[in-house]
């Protein structure tokens, strides 16, 4: 029964991959860079070479495969999950679970919502069996806030804008449920056990670290000009757009990671008790 996993250097995928090694399951990575991947994963994994934007490389990943975990992002996600689900179904994949966003259901008419939307129904159409995760924010997010924490000032747009944030682990958690079957056909969304806003975020992160740590509410002009040096404009437009559109949809706690995996999403501050020296 191998598994096939796109996204398996990154946070959630590399979470899946973990856990499903810990099951014993025979997992093959797909990458553009199997070199480089190589170096990054853990030993037994079978690590080969693809581009979801071209398909012809893609048949000869997916040979002796059953699952698939479909992980992509940016404006070409529908034509990249096509392209995948589709060489899957001509493969013989019995199994599709794909990653999505509730921005698929929160924000349908913006960028973000549109992309993840179009993604999923490449999946749903393609044919072999499928589950969409939806989750919202991701807990580990606050990575990004580690050399502004150990300066002791967090700088961040929306300061009391409140997400139900989940840990990628969770997800990832569920993803491997619905590897198993059982929610065939289903759409779950995610969330954490309580909703936070950055702020109190930067609260739990002093708190647990036991030294002080301010929060600073940066301008969205700022925050769009200070995010453009590191990802493309029309990716930063997207996220942007879509957490001012959030309101109260993204605080909403649901029920899906104690339904499915049977035990309580993780809070932030156990997150961060976990991630603790990365912050010190």
């Amino acid at each position: 029964m191998t598994i096939l996993l796109t996204g398996a250097t990154g946070t959630v995928g590399r979470a899946v991959l973990r856990q499903l090694l810990d099951a014993g399951a025979p997992v093959r990575a797909l990458t553009r860079d199997p070199a480089r991947a190589a170096t990054l994963l853990p030993d037994g994994v079978d690590v080969v070479g693809g581009d979801l934007g071209d398909p012809d490389s893609l048949p000869a990943a997916l040979d002796g495969v059953e699952r698939v975990f479909l992980l992509s992002a940016g404006p070409q996600m529908a034509e990249h999950d096509a392209n995948l689900a589709q060489a899957a179904a001509k493969a013989g994949v019995r199994r599709l679970v794909a990653l999505s966003s509730l921005a698929a259901e929160e924000d349908p008419d913006g960028a973000l919502g549109r992309w993840h939307a179009d993604g999923e129904r490449a999946v749903r159409e393609a044919g072999p069996a499928w589950t969409i995760v939806r989750p919202g924010g991701f807990m580990s997010n606050a990575l990004d806030w580690a050399p502004a924490v150990r300066a002791g000032v967090v700088r961040a747009p929306f300061r009391d804008l409140r997400a139900a944030i989940v840990d990628p682990r969770d997800i990832a958690a569920v993803v491997v449920a619905a590897m198993s079957g059982g929610h065939d056909g289903a759409v779950l969304p995610l969330s954490g056990p309580a909703a936070i806003s950055p702020a109190e975020q930067v609260a739990v992160l002093a708190d647990v670290l036991d030294r002080p740590v301010r929060f600073e509410e940066l301008g969205v002009p700022e925050a769009r000009a200070a995010m453009a040096r590191r990802l493309p404009q029309e990716v930063v437009d997207a996220v942007l757009s879509a957490r001012a559109a959030a309101g109260p949809f993204r605080a909403r706690v649901l029920p899906t990671v104690l339904e499915v995996t049977g035990r309580e999403p993780r809070s932030f501050r156990q997150w961060v008790e976990d991630h603790v020296d990365t912050f010190r």
